[in-house]
């Protein structure tokens, strides 16, 4: 299982710290990472110290590390001042297309072979996130970018006050009726996120006969998403803007807590975020399993970030030794158990889900003997183990009704006004 919550905080404290102290240090001796908040395991960057001694015949390195919140807050520090002094963030895929529409990006450097001079581990990831024919206005992705994590979007919600048949629709969520509409749900803060979810809404009546024909349901959720037209996004404006009186708050990352805390009965989230929350839930509140994610049946997002170098990185071999340190299996798996995010690394995946499969928590009381009857069809320890590898490690079933966002192009201004209106 992974950290609680105080436990993550005085790790966050301790090497913080650490990395004052490691300022004083030559740059050439400091990789600065600028990535999401709780996205990975904080001990690892001592180990790394070791992993590039090893690669480099002896030399130092210290890690600093900087978080933020959403693709927008990194974008946006980027876009002000086109030279900020990291040597590698962490944008979703569609940022990292516009980054490389404005020439932001450094390539990854290769050898005289055409294949990678320092990230050698690059075959370990999963293939369809290294999938060579991914590119963007002519740059392929793999020769910038190094997948990272990935999951889906969905709903996180209280089995207590949500039914099942109330996650099968992204309208309990953007539409919120009764106790829902008081104060109870929560969105991201994030414009793509919500955007997409309520596209999918908006013209669900396009999805519905396509439920039982699952290439014809995912072709028209990538239709869907990829729609940037007035008319979708004014219909999208008029969901948000009926649903943000009726909402607890728009939130980047305190949501997953206040459905731990049992403050709110619903939520857009991560898939890494539920997982966080049903494990803080185990650690914290063993008298009761209340939490739950599921995408609804309209259609989801599945999303991966990757790690990209900045154009103006000082430190960049540094940076690529430190992705394929990344890209080892037990850091992998180190970060996914820390996150609760699916890492990109297919060894990694494999182990953790088959370690997780036979977890003596399945058996544990709080789960084995909730009194809860069925749910879904199935005995509520039975649905729970599988709703909650599913979350981890999405199901064929599951992908296909998801669609993966993209840059908005030139209507990308359009819709951040709208959002802004919103909210």
């Amino acid at each position: 299982m992974k950290k609680t919550l105080s436990v993550i905080l005085a790790i966050a404290f301790a090497v913080s710290i650490g990395a004052v102290f490691g300022a004083c240090a030559p740059r050439e001796e400091i990789l600065k990472v600028y990535n999401w908040g709780d996205y990975i395991d904080e001990d690892i960057f001592d180990d790394f110290k070791e992993y590039y001694a090893d690669a480099t015949g002896g030399k130092k390195i210290t890690v600093k590390y900087d978080t933020y919140d959403n693709n927008e807050t990194k974008f946006n520090k980027y876009k002000s001042n086109r030279k900020p002094d990291y040597d590698l963030i962490c944008p979703s895929e569609y940022m990292i297309q516009e980054m490389l529409a404005l020439d932001m990006l450094s390539p990854l450097t290769r050898n005289g072979d055409g294949g990678y001079t320092y990230v050698t581990n690059f075959d370990n990831v999963v293939a369809d996130l290294r999938d060579e024919t991914l590119e963007y206005e002519g740059k392929k992705i793999n020769d910038y970018a190094v997948p990272y994590m990935w999951g889906t979007l969905g709903l996180l919600y209280n089995v207590d006050y949500v039914t099942q048949e109330e996650v099968e629709t992204w309208g309990t969520l953007l539409v919120p009726s009764g106790t829902h509409a008081d104060k109870k749900i929560t969105m991201k803060d994030s414009v793509r996120d919500a955007f997409f979810a309520a596209s999918l809404y908006y013209y669900r009546d396009e999805l519905t006969g396509l439920y039982g024909d699952s290439a014809a349901h995912k072709a028209k959720v990538q239709e869907i998403a990829d729609r940037t037209d007035a008319a979708t996004v004014n219909g999208v404006k008029n969901i948000l803007s009926a649903q943000s009186g009726k909402l607890y708050s728009y939130e980047s990352d305190e949501g997953k807590g206040d459905m731990v805390t049992g403050n709110l009965h619903l939520g857009l989230m991560w898939s890494g975020d539920a997982v966080w929350a049903f494990d803080e839930e185990f650690a914290l509140n063993p008298a009761k399993i209340n939490l739950a994610y599921y995408i609804p049946r309209e259609g989801g997002n599945i999303w991966s970030d990757s790690f990209v170098v900045p154009k103006y990185a000082k430190n960049s071999a540094a940076a690529e030794i430190f992705l394929n340190f990344l890209c080892e299996t037990e850091i992998a798996k180190r970060n996914m158990q820390a996150s609760g995010y699916t890492c990109a690394v297919q060894d990694a995946i494999d182990e953790y889900k088959a370690e997780l499969e036979e977890d003596e928590m399945w058996d544990s009381p709080m789960i084995a003997n909730t009194g809860r009857g069925d749910r879904a069809g199935k005995p509520f320890a039975e649905w729970y183990k599988a709703m909650y590898l599913d979350t981890l490690f999405p199901s064929e079933e599951t992908l296909a009704r998801c669609g993966v966002m993209k840059f908005f192009g030139a209507d990308n201004d359009a819709i951040n006004d709208m959002w802004d209106n919103v909210r």
